[in-house]
């Protein structure tokens, strides 16, 4: 089960609140090593834990602690497409008992599995999770699959990839750690060889997958739907936060100078007092969310974009202002960075969304608050995508 490779997924540290959590006895002195690529002790620290009757752990507590990090945590690049049919239609109960079968069979975590898949890579089956709602209707099927092996900084790493069946939302997606995915010799062959091994191999076939690309006019229309929703709620915040007689002392200054009050100018003034606006308040004055960057291109061949390195909102950067209107016009955009904000205490989500690759590409950035309560946010952000989706 628990091998060098697979266990570097995760920090030392990581396995360290672990221990501490369930009380593991002497642990620090159990796991000490010169070298932070050696994972050898750790190795024979879980085995002994598990295997011994007075282990503070066992290995269903293992099981669930590695696959909440390797599947949800440590995947943060997710290639999404459609969901066009699968194994159960509107949920018939004689496909339900036979997929239920099917996937218990894959139940345990199994790092170290040896399941062949027929592809031109290796590809095995390390475990299977049903997600279903208080009724018991499944909503999504988690799969775990072992690629490969590949050279990182911090040693030789198995690298996962997670795939989610999204039966609600109509969604399938793929989805790996994108640190390790770059040192893969070759990652557009490895991301068509999962596609077609989902669909073609006879391990996979009972799940009787179809799926398909995501359409560039689809995804940046997606994308710019999104965009539009956080700046459009976004400028409304901004408005109540300006003076009421703002438009009235814009126009009778602009009187005042000669210059004749068209909307567009009294528009451009406005952006400054709601550049400053923002700027004042900064994160706290947008409870919803916001955007942080975004990118499109005017016409066949100008490029513009713009960021925000601390993920502020972009509101109070005068570059968006000086293209708001040209992106609205447009209606397309290639790249938005995107922060949502969730209620009670699920925190925020801070995403990058790409059109690659034939699919809406999510990127989670390395942020603590981004780790808080992983499912969850990626629930949210796929009915997003699945509502606009299907609006588009």
């Amino acid at each position: 089960m628990l091998t060098e490779t697979s266990l570097r997924n995760l920090y030392k540290l990581e396995y360290n609140s672990f221990f501490e959590k369930l009380g593991v006895l002497n642990y620090s002195q159990r796991l000490k090593t010169t070298n932070r690529k050696d994972y050898s002790k750790l190795v024979t620290l879980l085995k002994e834990e598990i295997d011994s009757p007075t282990g503070q752990f066992k290995a269903k507590q293992l099981d669930k602690f590695l696959f909440e990090r390797i599947f949800y945590l440590k995947n943060n690049l997710h290639y999404v497409y459609q969901l066009d049919s699968h194994f159960i239609l509107e949920n018939d109960i004689n496909d339900l008992e036979n997929i239920r079968a099917y996937l218990s069979s894959f139940s345990d975590l199994r790092l170290d599995n040896q399941i062949p898949c027929e592809t031109t890579d290796t590809f095995e089956i390390c475990t299977t999770r049903l997600v279903t709602n208080q009724s018991g209707v499944v909503e999504q099927i988690n799969l775990l699959i072992k690629c490969e092996n590949v050279s990182t900084k911090r040693g030789v790493i198995t690298l996962y990839s997670g795939v989610t069946i999204d039966i609600k939302n109509k969604l399938l997606l793929i989805k790996f750690n994108q640190n390790y995915l770059e040192s893969h010799s070759s990652k557009p062959m490895l991301l068509h060889n999962i596609k077609l091994t989902l669909t073609n191999n006879s391990t996979f076939r009972p799940l009787k997958l179809h799926f398909s690309s995501i359409t560039e006019n689809h995804g940046r229309d997606l994308i710019f739907t999104l965009f539009k929703e956080l700046s459009e709620d976004a400028e409304k915040i901004l408005n109540k936060k300006a003076s009421s007689d703002t438009d009235h002392k814009i126009t009778n200054f602009l009187k005042s100078m000669g210059i004749e009050t068209k909307k567009d100018y009294i528009n451009q003034v406005k952006a400054v007092i709601y550049q400053d606006i923002a700027d004042t308040f900064h994160k706290t004055l947008f409870p919803k969310g916001w955007v942080f960057r975004f990118l499109f291109r005017e016409g066949d061949y100008t490029r513009a974009s713009s960021r925000t390195d601390d993920f502020s909102p972009i509101y109070k950067a005068k570059v968006y202002w000086n293209l708001k209107e040209i992106v609205f016009k447009e209606k397309k955009m290639q790249e938005a960075g995107l922060v949502w904000n969730l209620p009670r205490t699920n925190g925020p989500i801070f995403v990058k969304i790409e059109n690659k690759n034939e699919s809406v590409q999510i990127q989670y950035y390395d942020k603590p608050a981004n780790r808080k309560n992983r499912k969850e946010k990626e629930d949210y952000v796929l009915q997003k995508v699945n509502g606009n989706l299907r609006r588009n």
